[in-house]
Order: structure tokens, then C-alpha cells, then sequence
């Protein structure tokens, strides 16, 4: 009979955390600090200890223990990810499959070197070492690779039939790399290292699976971005011609009432007469575009969310000098104006104290650069993610397609779009090169 030993189980512990600290990392998008090296320690310790003391259990136990274990991985991600519970228990079970084979890859090595060589490579010492180099260089590509499939837009919400395939696709490859010990096959006479081999080559299939699973979906989420940031762009654009044509046809019966109400005044001229007169020219008034930046389209769409801002009863100043934007396409004027307007007039519309009903809108050259920005009171505080605000709907999935397209229409100019929380006003703002709009 064959000498068999399977992977220790402090290897497979340090395997599996630290996969989820890599997972952690990435969607972290910072550098560690010491705090996240100290969870690191704790949960290592942790799962170490109990994957050690159940390393003897009888197999009915066995299944119910690696549950556990899979579990704290969970526990672990929660603490470290910014992610909803959902969308960790996708990354769990990514992070617990390429634990899974590099823990296999590690333990295959080095039975295969002790099967050859024996002497110094059966000792811990050299176990040890080859554990950190192998698990090193396996994690360094995984945080690679997972860097690369994240991009600059980071995808962080994912849906429960995602969630189950990456489930169900994590349980099968699972258990047939473990088939072999779950079948008792090593009492019979069964080569370790075939064992050994079988096992890595399946956890390493079930991981190419699963990058190709997470490709596949992020080509998709893609395509519906794509489709969505379409659709805003097209919504922007007709509010803008929508606006257009009202505001053209609100300023043609404007003039035709000032000559009916002069007409009125110079027939009859009682008091009461002249104070409905003086009504009616005053709400008038409020129809008439008022602000003249320099820039027909910005203008327009001024004109458009001001009978909103003026029915919320909200405080609005806006200095811009229009003349600026003359180099900008009409639909990427739309795309930032009109969704940064809009983002601020419903957050604004919200609030309860009508004296905190506060937005403004500044469009100004500061050197070589056009400067935009919108701000309004917020009376909450607002979560960014990845510098980008998270949005408050319940589908998330559905929503922030918005400030997305407001990224990606500064970016066509060489600009930038950063979002800020200070004082209690949320700031929009907008730097494009002058070079970039000739």
C-alpha cells in the first residue's frame, strides 16, 4: 500500500484566506494597511486552528466542516469588502475555488519532489518554503488577472443567478477533485500522485470555468451599460430638443401677451384690472428664458429644469460662460449638464426645509482648463465607490448609468468628473482641457 497524506490542513487554511484577502484587495482598491494585515493574522489563525482541530472527524462530519470553513472565508470578505451580501458570496466562492487549486498545485509539487528526492524535501522546514513560493506566485497572478477583469469600472453588484451558477460550478468541481478521498480510494492501492494530479487538473479546470463565467458576464453587463448609457444619451438629447421647441413657442406667446396686456391697459384702467395685469406679466415672466451663458444648448436646458427648480421651490444661482462649450457636441453638453441638474434637483426636491433648498451651477476658463460645477445641499451623507455615488435605488443593478455617462463624455475631451462631499454640499466637478474642445 502506497504511504498516503493529504494536504495539511494549516496549508489549506493559509490557502483559503489568503485568496480572500486578495479578493479583499482588489475590490478594496488601496494599499493594505496595518489594520487589514492584522485581520489577515487573526483570520488566518483562525481558520488554521479550526481546520486543524477537524482534520480527524469522521466523513459525515466532514462535508458540515468544510460549510464551516467556507463560511468564515465569508466572514472574513464581509469585514474587508465593500460589497453587498450578495455579490460577496459570488466572490466567496470564486475566492474559495482558486484556494481550492492552489492548495492542490502546492501539495502536488511537493509530493512529486519528496517521491523523487525525499531527504531535506520531506521536512517542514522546506514544505514551508515551498508553500510560500508556490502560493506567491499563484495568488500574485490571480490579483493580476482579477485587476484586469475589474478594469478602471469597477463591477461590484451581481445578481442571485450569478451568484448560483458560480455556486453550483464551485460544488461540482469541488467535489469531484475530492472524489477520490471521498471514495476511500487510497485503500485501494490507488497512486497518491495520480490523486494528487487528477485533483489539481480538475480545480484548475473548475477555475477556468469560472474566469470564463466571469468574462462572459462582464461582456454582458457591458453590452447593457452600453445599451443604457444609449438610451440616457438619447433622453438627455430629446429633453434638449423638447425644451427647444417649448421654449421657442413660450417665448412667441410671451411677446403676444405683452402686446394684449398693453392693449388691455390703455382701454381700461380700474385698479383691480391693473393688479390681474401686473399677475399675469409677472408668471409671464417666470415662462421667459432668463439665463443668456453664450451657449444656445446649455441655455436651452437651463431654460428646461428651471420650471422643476421653480416649482420645488429651489434656490438656484448659476454663473457660466457658455461661450466655453462651443467646441463640445450638442449631446455631450446634454449629457453633463442634464444629468448633473437632474442628480441635484431630485436630492434637493427631498428636502424638508424649503431654506436648504440650495443648488448652483458655475461654467468658467481657470487657465488652461474649463471648470464645471454643480453643487447642492445635501442633508445626508453620501457613499462613493470607487469615487464614484452610489445610488440610493434598491436596484443598483438598474441605476447610476447617469454619472457613468457623464465620465465617459468628459473623458472624450481629455477630462475628468470627480464627485465630493463637503459642508454639507454634494459637489460635481468637471475639469476639461481648453485643448481638448478645439
Amino acid at each position: 500500500m502506497h504511504d498516503y497524506q493529504d494536504i495539511p490542513r494549516i496549508f489549506t487554511g493559509i490557502a483559503e484566506i489568503t485568496s480572500c484577502f486578495v479578493f479583499s484587495v482588489v475590490r478594496r482598491d488601496e494599499k493594505p494597511d496595518m489594520r487589514m494585515y492584522l485581520k489577515l493574522a487573526s483570520a488566518m489563525l483562525m481558520q488554521c486552528l479550526f481546520l486543524y482541530l477537524t482534520r480527524n472527524v469522521h466523513m459525515a462530519l466532514w462535508v458540515p466542516c468544510m460549510v464551516v470553513a467556507f463560511l468564515l472565508m465569508y466572514a472574513y470578505l464581509a469585514f474587508n469588502c465593500p460589497l453587498d451580501a450578495i455579490s460577496l458570496m459570488y466572490v466567496a466562492f470564486r475566492a474559495f475555488l482558486l484556494a481550492e487549486f492552489a492548495a492542490s498545485a502546492e501539495w502536488q509539487l511537493q509530493s512529486e519532489l519528496a517521491e523523487r528526492f525525499g531527504g531535506i524535501t520531506r521536512t517542514l522546514w522546506f514544505q514551508s518554503g515551498l508553500m510560500v513560493i508556490v502560493y506567491g506566485i499563484t495568488f500574485a497572478l490571480a490579483f493580476l488577472l482579477e485587476k484586469r477583469l475589474l478594469g478602471g469600472e469597477k463591477r461590484q453588484v451581481y445578481e442571485w443567478s450569478e451568484v448560483i451558477a458560480a455556486g453550483l460550478i464551485a460544488v461540482i468541481v469541488f467535489a469531484l477533485s475530492n472524489l477520490g478521498f471521498l471514495m476511500n480510494m487510497p485503500s485501494l492501492e490507488m497512486p497518491r500522485l495520480f490523486l494528487f494530479n487528477t485533483r489539481t487538473l480538475i480545480d484548475l479546470g473548475g477555475l477556468a470555468i469560472l474566469y470564463a463565467y466571469q468574462f462572459r458576464i462582464d461582456e454582458l453587463q457591458a453590452e447593457k451599460e452600453l445599451t443604457s448609457l444609449r438610451a440616457g444619451l438619447q433622453v438627455q438629447y430629446e429633453n434638449y430638443r423638447n425644451y427647444q421647441e417649448a421654449i421657442e413657442l413660450i417665448n412667441i406667446k410671451f411677446h403676444d401677451l405683452k402686446h394684449h396686456t398693453m392693449l388691455l391697459r390703455a382701454e381700461l384702467d380700474p385698479e383691480r384690472r391693473n393688479r390681474h395685469l401686473n399677475e399675469l406679466e409677472q408668471e409671464l415672466a417666470g415662462f421667459q428664458a432668463e439665463k443668456q451663458t453664450g451657449n444656445r444648448v446649455l441655455d436651452t436646458i437651463l431654460a428646461g429644469k428651471s420650471v422643476r427648480i421653480r416649482n420645488s421651490q429651489i434656490q438656484f444661482t448659476c454663473v457660466a460662460d457658455g461661450a466655453l462649450l462651443d467646441g463640445m457636441h450638442v449631446t455631450d453638453i446634454c449629457t453633463l449638464f442634464g444629468n448633473a441638474l437632474d442628480n441635484a434637483i431630485e436630492h434637493v426636491a427631498q428636502i424638508e426645509d424649503p431654506s436648504k433648498r440650495i443648488m448652483s451651477m458655475s461654467l468658467a476658463r481657470r487657465k488652461e482648463f474649463v471648470y464645471i460645477e454643480v453643487s447642492n445641499y445635501c442633508d445626508r451623507e453620501v457613499e462613493l465607490q470607487d469615487g464614484l455615488p452610489v445610488t440610493t435605488k434598491k436596484d443598483r443593478r438598474l441605476h447610476g448609468y447617469g454619472v457613468r455617462s457623464m465620465v465617459y463624455a468628459a473623458r472624450k475631451y481629455g477630462g475628468s468628473v470627480t464627485f465630493e462631499e463637503r459642508n454639507h454640499f454634494f459637489e460635481v466637478k468637471i475639469l476639461i482641457p481648453v485643448s481638448g474642445l478645439t
